[in-house]
Order: C-alpha cells, then structure tokens, then sequence
C-alpha cells in the first residue's frame, strides 16, 4: 500500500471514529454482563483513539471507542486470540454491548452503541 493510500486510509478511519464518537453519546438500552467463563474476561488493555497504539495495527490490544473511554469495566469474549464481543458499563455499572467493526488496516475496533 502506498503512503498516500495509507493516509487517506488513516484520515478516513479519524473522521468515521470522530463522528462515531460525536454521535454516540447518547444512552442506550442496557444489556446483560456475559456470564463469567474461561472465554470471558474483564479487559485491562483496551485503547482508545487518544493512546498512540489504537493506531498501531502491529499492537495486539483491544480497541474501543467510548464515551467512557476505559474509565468503566469491560469484559470480552475471546477464542483462541480472537475476540468476537465486548460489553462496557455506564456510569452506572449497567452492561452495554459493544457493537465491533472491522476497519481496513487497524482490524476490529468495538464502538459503544448509540
């Protein structure tokens, strides 16, 4: 991939994570925590679009975009060194299910809902 590509890439994911962030401010519907097993863990590393190694697709970490950012629990779903789902807490505690997308060059990034 060109440099030029990989920065229009770049620019394009900044702008989508920007409104992203910009419209999903909004409460949503609590969801259910998972039920604790050996594929379901509370997260610690997550990043978020301000840490630098949110845009390093060489970091092995779990990308968020919140209005909470990591200040709330977050649980995931992992097999294998995959991770299908996450669910953050509000402010509350209550459970939000994040919704995952895969984005070109970055891999899977899981946004708050709506």
């Amino acid at each position: 991939m060109s440099r030029t590509s990989r920065f229009t890439t770049l620019a394009t994911i900044t702008a989508a994570t920007g409104a992203m962030l910009a419209l999903g401010t909004g409460t949503a519907a609590a969801d259910e925590w998972p039920e604790p097993g050996s594929w379901v863990y509370e997260i610690t590393n997550a990043v978020t679009p301000t840490d630098l190694d949110f845009w390093n697709p060489s970091a092995n970490k779990i990308r968020i975009v919140s209005p909470y950012g990591k200040s709330t629990r977050i649980v995931c779903f992992s097999f294998h060194g995959s991770t299908f789902d996450c669910w953050q807490g509000d402010a509350d505690g209550n459970a939000h299910k994040l919704r995952m997308q895969e984005l070109p060059i970055l891999g899977p990034v899981f946004f708050y809902p709506s």
